[in-house]
């Protein structure tokens, strides 16, 4: 099962941007959102929130480096 669940996640999951996260499009597409959209904070938040629980290496089924990036975009939003 927690094969298939990975394989899940790493079908589903962002890729990885090889510059890291360098704009507020580049940070919302890292938490999934459309292209042009424009959430609220509370709505980024949660969304972090969810791909956090999914993508922290201690879930089981995570991943180091999608983490690290959710992170970024995270920060870059927070800032900015």
């Amino acid at each position: 099962e927690v094969d298939r669940l990975r394989a899940m996640v790493r079908t589903l999951a962002f890729e990885t941007m090889p510059d890291g996260v360098r704009t507020r499009d580049e940070a919302l597409f890292t938490l999934g959102f459309a292209p042009g959209a424009r959430p609220g904070a509370d709505t980024i938040k949660a969304r972090y929130r969810m791909l956090a629980a999914v993508l922290h290496p201690d879930s089981g089924i995570g991943d180091n480096a999608r983490m690290a990036q959710l992170n970024a975009a995270w920060a870059f939003l927070r800032r900015n």
